[in-house]
């Protein structure tokens, strides 16, 4: 999770969701806990980032991201990351 500080006067949200299998969770749970290491700390050297916060929901077998911007263009950085699109990969995610 990732707290900046509010700058934007109305900040852009951005949310990505995706499914996974059920006999994945134990992999995509690893992998929301390993982006605490490799992820989180790169969103801070990004343009605008307000807010970031990744889960998953084991009974619907969902993941959710949710970032706060100070613009949509700051948001769409969030398209482009090496660490984003490797975790797009990982969860068969449309890029």
């Amino acid at each position: 999770m990732y707290h900046g500080h509010m700058k934007a006067k109305c900040p852009v949200i951005r949310i990505s969701k995706g499914a996974f299998p059920p006999d994945r969770l134990d992999q995509v749970s690893k992998l929301i806990d390993d982006s605490a290491t490799t992820l989180v700390p790169e969103i801070p050297k990004l343009r605008g980032p307000l807010y970031y916060h990744a889960t998953g929901d084991s009974v619907t077998c969902t993941v959710v991201n949710v970032s706060v911007w100070d613009s949509v263009e700051d948001a769409k950085q969030m398209d482009t990351p090496p660490a984003i699109l490797a975790h797009v990969r990982f969860l068969n995610l449309p890029a």
